[in-house]
C-alpha cells in the first residue's frame, strides 16, 4: 500500500468513526430540542414562613426515541417547591398514581397548602410534608381511591369524596378524617375556591388619584384622542412606543383635558404593574354620571275633598252626624280651593314636563359624552386595567413606578422590567429572560416574584426581583438552574 493509499484509508476510517460517534450525538441533540417543561398548576406562593416558597405542578416532557423522523416523547408530572430567596429547588416528587384504567395518565394539580402539608392531585390525593416533600399516607379515606377533592384555604381542611360517594373532611395539619354527611358531593365543587384562583399579571395602563389626576402609559396619539373623547381603533404595533403621561381627564369638561409626557423614556409595549393585593377599577364607576340637572321634582297633585270616615270612627252616632254636617258646610269652599289648586297643578305639570324634557336632553347629551370617553378608553383597557394610583406597585420612599415592557415591538419579544421615578427618569432596567410574564406576586419581604415563559429555553420560568437594588434571578424549571438577571442599557 502506497503512502497516498494509506492516507486515504486512514481518512476513510476516521470519517467512519466520526459518523459512528456523531450519530448518537445527533440523536441526543434532536431529542434535547423536543424537551420542554411547563407549569401545569399553580404556582402557589407559600409566604407564611420566613422564607417565601413557590409550589407548583410541573409537566416535564422528554423525547426518548426517533422513529422514521418522528420524535416520541414522554411526559411526567412533579410536585415541586422552590425557595424564592435564592432559586433553590427544595424538593421534587413525582405524581405517578394510575387512573381507573391503570394508566399513568392525566394532569396534576395543586389543591392547596396548610401550615404543614402541600396537597396535590393526580388520580389520587397527595399530602406532602412541606419541609422535605415526604408523602404522608395516612389510614382512612385518603388511603383508598378518591373521586374528587377540594381544599378550603380558610378552614385549612380538605374535602374529599371517596369511591363510594361518601364525603369526608380532612384536617390540613393532622390529616385526621371526619365524616361529612352534611356535604352534598354533587354541589361541593360548583364554586371555585378564590384562594386557589389562577394567578394573573396585575397590570395597569391607566391610574387615577384621589385628586382626579391621571397617569397613563400610552402612545402620545392615544392620549390626545382620549383627552378629546375621540374613539380610535388603535393599533397595538403602531401604539407600541409608550410614554408615561400625566394630566386631567373629565368627560364633563373636555376643553380642560390635557396630558403631558413625564420624562423622555419610551417603553415598548409597556404596562404599569399593580400590587396584586389591590383590585382594578371599573371604568363605568370612575366615569360616573350624576348631576343636579337630572333632579327635577314632580309637582304633587291636589287631593279632591272627601269625607272618608265611618260611624265606627266616632264615639257615637251623634258625633258622626255632627262631623258630617260640618264637612258638608265647608265643602263649597273646599271645592273652590281644590279647583284653584288643580289649575295651579296643571300649570306646574306643564312646566315640569318642559323641565323634564330639558333635563332628559341634558342627561342624554351627558350619557353620549360619557360613553364617548368610555369608548375612547377601551383600547387602552384591552391591554391592561384601570387602577387607583395608590394601587400601583411603587418602590421605596421615592415611590418609583414599575413598568413591564419589551425590547422591541415584535410578538414574543424579550421582557424588561424598569423602575421609573415620579420625574420620569428610569432608575434601572432588568432583562427578565422571559418572552412572557404570566403572573406576579408581592412577597412579604418586599420582593417581586413572577412566573413566565422562555421559548428559547423551552421552559417555564420563576423570577425574583429585589426592587431596592434592581437585581434578581430566574429559575429554569426544565434544567433547575438559577441564573442572575442582567442589567439592560437604555437605548
Amino acid at each position: 500500500m502506497t503512502g497516498a493509499q494509506l492516507r486515504k484509508s486512514v481518512l476513510a476510517m476516521g470519517m467512519g468513526l466520526a459518523m459512528v460517534a456523531g450519530i448518537p450525538l445527533l440523536i441526543a441533540w434532536m431529542l434535547s430540542r423536543h424537551a420542554d417543561s411547563r407549569i401545569q398548576s399553580g404556582p402557589l406562593l407559600l409566604d407564611d414562613t420566613d422564607a417565601p416558597q413557590m409550589a407548583f405542578v410541573l409537566e416535564d416532557t422528554r423525547a426518548h426515541a426517533v422513529e422514521n423522523g418522528i420524535v416520541r416523547s414522554r411526559s411526567r408530572q412533579y410536585a415541586q417547591v422552590v425557595d424564592m430567596r435564592d432559586g433553590r429547588l427544595l424538593w421534587s416528587r413525582r405524581l405517578d398514581a394510575e387512573d381507573a384504567q391503570g394508566r399513568d395518565w392525566g394532569r396534576g394539580a395543586l389543591l392547596g397548602a396548610s401550615q404543614r402539608h402541600l396537597f396535590a392531585w393526580r388520580n389520587a390525593v397527595y399530602a406532602f410534608d412541606r419541609a422535605d416533600g415526604h408523602r404522608e399516607k395516612p389510614d382512612g379515606p385518603l388511603a383508598a381511591p378518591v373521586e374528587r377533592a377540594r381544599y378550603d384555604a380558610q378552614a385549612e381542611r380538605l374535602a374529599i369524596v371517596d369511591a363510594q360517594g361518601r364525603a369526608w373532611r380532612i384536617d390540613g395539619d393532622t390529616l385526621a378524617a371526619t365524616a361529612a354527611d352534611d356535604i352534598d358531593p354533587a354541589t361541593l365543587f360548583d364554586e371555585a375556591d378564590p384562594a386557589m384562583a389562577a394567578p394573573t399579571l396585575a397590570s395597569a395602563s391607566a391610574a387615577i388619584d384621589a385628586e382626579g389626576l391621571w397617569t397613563l402609559l400610552a402612545a402620545p396619539a392615544e392620549a390626545q384622542a382620549l383627552a378629546a373623547g375621540r374613539e380610535r381603533s388603535g393599533d397595538d404595533m403602531l401604539d407600541a412606543r409608550r410614554q408615561l403621561l400625566r394630566g386631567r381627564l373629565d368627560w364633563r369638561s373636555p376643553e380642560a383635558n390635557r396630558f403631558a409626557p413625564v420624562g423622555e423614556a419610551v417603553f415598548i409595549r409597556g404596562v404599569l404593574l399593580r400590587d396584586p393585593a389591590h383590585p382594578p377599577l371599573d371604568i363605568d364607576t370612575v366615569f360616573s354620571q350624576s348631576g343636579a340637572e337630572d333632579d327635577v321634582p314632580m309637582p304633587e297633585s291636589p287631593r279632591m275633598p272627601h269625607f272618608g270616615r265611618e260611624p265606627s270612627d266616632f264615639p257615637s252616632e251623634a258625633a258622626y252626624r255632627q262631623a258630617r254636617a260640618r264637612y258638608r258646610a265647608q265643602l263649597p269652599a273646599a271645592l273652590r280651593r281644590f279647583h284653584a289648586e288643580q289649575a295651579a297643578y296643571m300649570r306646574a305639570m306643564a312646566a315640569y314636563r318642559e323641565q323634564r324634557q330639558q333635563a332628559d336632553a341634558r342627561a342624554g347629551q351627558a350619557r353620549g359624552a360619557r360613553n364617548a370617553y368610555i369608548n375612547a378608553m377601551r383600547p387602552l383597557l384591552q391591554r391592561a386595567w384601570l387602577t387607583a394610583d395608590e394601587a400601583l406597585w411603587t418602590v421605596g420612599d421615592a415611590r418609583d413606578r414599575l413598568v413591564l415592557h419589551a425590547t422591541d415591538a415584535a410578538r414574543g419579544a424579550p421582557q424588561l422590567l424598569s423602575a421609573v421615578g415620579e420625574d420620569g427618569v428610569v432608575r434601572w432596567t432588568l432583562a427578565l429572560g422571559v418572552d412572557r410574564v404570566d403572573a406576579i406576586w408581592h412577597a412579604r419581604d418586599g420582593a417581586l416574584l413572577a412566573a413566565g415563559r422562555s421559548d428559547d429555553a423551552r421552559s417555564d420560568v420563576l423570577l425574583r426581583v429585589d426592587l431596592g437594588s434592581g437585581t434578581g434571578w430566574r429559575y429554569l424549571a426544565r434544567t433547575r438552574e438559577t441564573q442572575p438577571l442582567t442589567t439592560e442599557a437604555r437605548r
